[in-house]
């Protein structure tokens, strides 16, 4: 059986099938199919509109396309709601659960949890990055070296 990746997405959005999106962002997750990364980018808008931060942050970890400075930073902009979880929390984990946070997430993450407390912060920014969960670079290091105490770690990023 042969199926025409162009014209596949279309077909189930235009097809009568209950949880049409769903199943094409599915799709999105595994394939390169032409006309999904529409639908996942409504889903993903969808999702932030009705702050569902979970969610979302699984939207954006499932796709590449996301991974952007621009995701992360709708996450940040609606920093802590009383009694609520952090958003920009849900995306990190997400992430994490999947692969290693880019270069920009990877700074983002140590400012976030050092600024937060310094001394639990670097703590677990040594775990992530015995963990490979974080990406090291010269700012993440700078940033480091800065911000913590921790003189050794900073050298290790």
């Amino acid at each position: 059986m042969n199926i025409d990746k162009n014209s596949f997405v279309d077909y189930v959005n235009s097809a009568n099938i209950p949880n049409s999106q769903d199943i094409i962002a599915r799709l999105a997750e595994k394939t390169s199919l032409a006309g999904c990364k529409d639908v996942v980018m409504n889903k993903f808008n969808s999702l932030i509109a009705q702050q569902m931060w979970a969610e979302a942050a699984e939207v954006a970890a499932n796709s590449p396309d996301l991974r952007t400075k621009e995701t992360l930073n709708q996450f940040i902009s609606n920093g802590n709601v009383q009694g609520q979880r952090n958003p920009v929390l849900y995306y990190f984990k997400a992430i994490m659960s999947k692969v290693s946070l880019n270069d920009y997430e990877s700074v983002c993450l140590a400012k976030l949890i050092i600024q937060q407390d310094r001394e639990k912060g670097t703590t677990l920014l040594n775990n992530y990055l015995n963990e490979n969960k974080i990406t090291c670079t010269d700012e993440l290091g700078e940033f480091v070296s800065q911000n913590s105490n921790n003189q050794q770690l900073a050298q290790q990023i």
